[in-house]
């Protein structure tokens, strides 16, 4: 029997003729052109160096898939971090933990997904769109306004930044102080999440003379992954609420924004949190509560709490004396009111009408700069400000307190279950042809305050609107 013996040695110098050749051809007319196309005979376009093309449409160019915490080995690296910012630009991976293409540009990530996005482009409270008004500075700022001292508003939050399509970029935070207003901008370094998230912001500092009292934006520049984003942070430095909903960035003040003083007439303007139910002395001063106002008179005397009383109707606009003057409801009159005469009635503190903006009036007890709100401006705010009720206090947004203070009814005895705010804007009874009195706003017991007439002789909080 003739046995075969099997050769199992490869001519592999003669196989390698040709993938050499070919190599060697390949290799010099890369050096030449530099340019080389693979899956297609095609030329490579002039601007090409390197062109990838599926001929039957079936495949694609699959990148290195790595997660994130592959990445950061890699970031780690030796060879990595002595080419970061050099020849290790433009490396690209696929992140399978993100599902993002990313490429390093010699400083960070950059995420190839859908691009991150800010909405709204201001500060709002967190899981909402709502604006966000924490961070009121309410401390005094070299203007003659009294909004309290020595008011502690460091590094207070004002909400958030809400974004979507977040892809774990890491953002090194904001540290920046705006030259207008003086208010700085901190936002603290952060590694933002998959999906929806938020930057919280924070401001401290002490708002320039010019600003005191307004609602303004401050622009800021976030910058994520190399791509700015303009966002505004609403702050407001006093006290106040708005009228209309917020639209656009007001960077000198918002004219939605009314401004009103941080105390009511007769309170201690000394206290360093007007945001508080401070009783006081019996007269109405020492504390938060105030004195407690005639519609149509001026600051005599007769605003005090403990003030003497009298029956007798004033011949005069403008009392000689500071006798609080009464009114009995049960004894038949035409004209249930402090003054004797109907003329001038409806301007003491207004101007007549029924305009949103009144004139200030004959007799407004308000300071210089400040006038008693119109009844259409306090109606505003029922309608554009987040109240909040509470047992002693009601609050408009979150910078309008204002406590449950009380009345002085009509007989002259006070009473702590009933909460009346004058506006300028004059009342008529139906049982009246003339004006006996003026419009206010009620605190009730729960939910918003209810529009109110009530005689002149009525004594009610007073709370002033910037004229």
């Amino acid at each position: 029997m003739k046995t075969t013996k099997t050769q199992n040695r490869c001519n592999c110098k003669a196989r390698t003729r040709p993938i050499t050749f070919m190599l060697a051809l390949l290799l010099f007319f890369s050096g030449m052109k530099a340019q080389v196309t693979i899956g297609d005979l095609t030329e490579p376009k002039e601007f090409s160096a390197l062109e990838i093309v599926s001929p039957e449409g079936t495949g694609g160019m699959r990148l290195p898939q790595l997660t994130t915490a592959q990445r950061q080995q890699l970031e780690g690296s030796d060879a990595f971090i002595l080419a970061k910012t050099g020849k290790a630009k433009g490396l690209t991976i696929f992140n399978t933990t993100t599902n993002c293409v990313e490429t390093w540009n010699g400083a960070e990530w950059i995420s190839m997904c859908a691009q991150l996005k800010f909405s709204p482009n201001y500060n709002v409270n967190s899981g909402t769109t709502e604006l966000n008004l924490k961070g009121v500075f309410v401390k005094g700022t070299g203007d003659d306004k009294k909004r309290g001292t020595d008011v502690v508003h460091s590094s207070m939050a004002v909400g958030v930044f809400r974004y979507t399509n977040g892809v774990e970029q890491s953002y090194p935070g904001l540290d920046y102080t705006d030259d207008n207003s003086g208010v700085k901008v901190t936002i603290p370094p952060t590694i933002l999440v998959n999906g929806s998230g938020e930057l919280t912001v924070s401001v401290e500092g002490k708002v320039s003379p010019d600003y005191a009292g307004k609602a303004f934006d401050i622009p800021v520049t976030v910058i994520i992954s190399g791509v700015k984003h303009q966002l505004y942070v609403r702050v407001n430095a006093g006290c106040g609420a708005y009228t209309k909903a917020k639209t656009i960035p007001s960077l000198d003040g918002d004219l939605a924004w009314l401004q009103f003083q941080c105390f009511n007439l007769g309170a201690n303007t000394n206290l360093s949190n007007p945001f508080q139910y401070i009783t006081g002395n019996a007269d109405g001063s020492g504390g938060t509560l105030g004195y407690l106002y005639q519609w149509g008179r001026r600051t005599d005397g007769h605003q005090l709490r403990t003030s003497t009383t009298t029956d007798i109707k004033s011949a005069s606009i403008i009392p000689n004396h500071s006798n609080f003057i009464t009114f009995n409801p049960r004894r038949p009159e035409n004209h249930p009111d402090w003054y004797s005469e109907t003329a001038n009635n409806t301007i003491r503190w207004g101007d007549g009408t029924e305009n949103f903006n009144m004139q200030k009036g004959l007799s407004d007890p308000c300071p210089v700069g400040w006038k008693v709100p119109s009844q259409a401006q306090w109606f505003s705010l029922e309608r554009f400000s987040d109240g909040k009720d509470a047992s002693d206090s009601y609050m408009f947004g979150e910078a309008l307190y204002l406590p449950k203070a009380g009345i002085r009814s009509v007989d002259g005895t006070l009473n702590s279950s009933e909460h009346y705010y004058w506006s300028s804007e004059a009342y008529n009874s139906s049982n009246t042809s003339a004006a006996v009195g003026g419009k206010a706003i009620r605190l009730q017991s729960n939910g918003y305050p209810a529009r109110y007439g009530a005689f002149s002789p009525q004594g009610n909080s007073v709370r002033c609107v910037a004229n």
